[in-house]
């Protein structure tokens, strides 16, 4: 009996599950240039080591792998065996990736670069123009460090965002220590430079399923912020995000964003803040952010378009 093809949705996170291991699984310079069978073989090992299944890890090995001139693996958003992934193409390149192929754990770094990202907002909301990406990412062994050397996003639109971090505890010395150490993650420091000209409306609000009248959306935002412990931001940082909070939902203009900790961020409890509204160890996110401080600089733009 010939396979059925799996419903659009199911093939679409397949698609973007197989796109994750190659992100996720190689942590920012490779030398010599990839080989196409080194392509092949790292995104089934990167799906191998994240777990997904067996189906993944053939489409991983049936893509269509190129290498480009300048020595980069190629993913194409047209593969059938990536499910209509939402981008046109996607480059990366690894060094070390011979450790993932043959020991299945992560190698030192990882470059990529993502052509015409199309993330589609809500249905309610103008479609968000398409992105192109730039990520740099390295290991640091002796530290346990993962460290975001370089993050780029930019549309034709004038939106653009550069970000960089270093993340604590990441242990790559085996398979079984990159995976438990997934749990521990920190976030020791994050600097980040957002221009915005429309994203904040066609893809943020949109993605955290946000609508309705600004005044509840500026609303809604004040009492997230109303609950962040007192010692995370200064005077002059809290009338920063006054002003950019004012602006939505629409702000045009330059947001900077600072974040350095002592005592280090965990990942998991800052993501169960984001997701669910509270720290994953109850409902005050004091602790969550005891010993940590927090730079916002707003400037607004009204040259830009509406």
């Amino acid at each position: 009996m010939s396979r059925q093809p799996p419903p659009a949705r199911a093939r679409a996170m397949r698609g973007l599950a197989l796109i994750a291991a190659v992100v996720l699984a190689c942590p920012a310079l490779a030398d010599p240039p990839m080989q196409r069978a080194q392509c092949r073989a790292a995104l089934a090992a990167g799906a191998a080591l994240l777990g997904l299944d067996e189906g993944d890890v053939q489409a991983a090995k049936q893509a269509r792998h190129a290498v480009t001139p300048d020595g980069w693996c190629r993913l194409f958003g047209d593969d059938p065996q990536l499910s209509a992934p939402p981008f046109a193409k996607l480059d990366w390149r690894a060094e070390g990736v011979e450790r993932l192929i043959e020991e299945t754990r992560p190698p030192e770094a990882l470059e990529l670069r993502i052509t015409d990202w199309r993330m589609r907002p809500g249905a309610a909301a103008p479609r968000a123009a398409p992105v192109d990406v730039v990520l740099s990412l390295r290991h640091v062994a002796d530290t346990r460090q993962l460290i975001v050397e370089s993050l780029r996003i930019s549309s034709d639109t004038g939106d653009a965002l550069f970000a960089t971090a270093v993340l604590e505890r990441v242990d790559f010395s085996s398979r079984a220590m990159a995976q438990v150490s997934m749990g521990s993650v920190a976030l020791g420091r994050l600097t980040a430079r957002i221009r915005l000209n429309g994203w904040v409306e066609t893809r943020v609000l949109p993605a955290i399923d946000i609508t309705g009248d600004p005044r509840d959306i500026r609303r809604m935002v004040r009492d997230g912020a109303a609950r962040l412990p007192a010692s995370l931001l200064d005077s002059r940082a809290r009338a920063n995000l006054d002003a950019f909070v004012a602006a939505l939902p629409a702000p045009r203009g330059t947001l900077e964003l600072g974040l350095r900790s002592d005592k280090r961020v965990m990942v998991s409890g800052l993501a169960g803040l984001l997701i669910y509204g509270k720290a994953m160890s109850g409902n005050d996110p004091a602790a969550l952010f005891d010993g940590v401080r927090a730079e916002v600089i707003w400037t607004p733009d009204s040259d830009l378009s509406e």
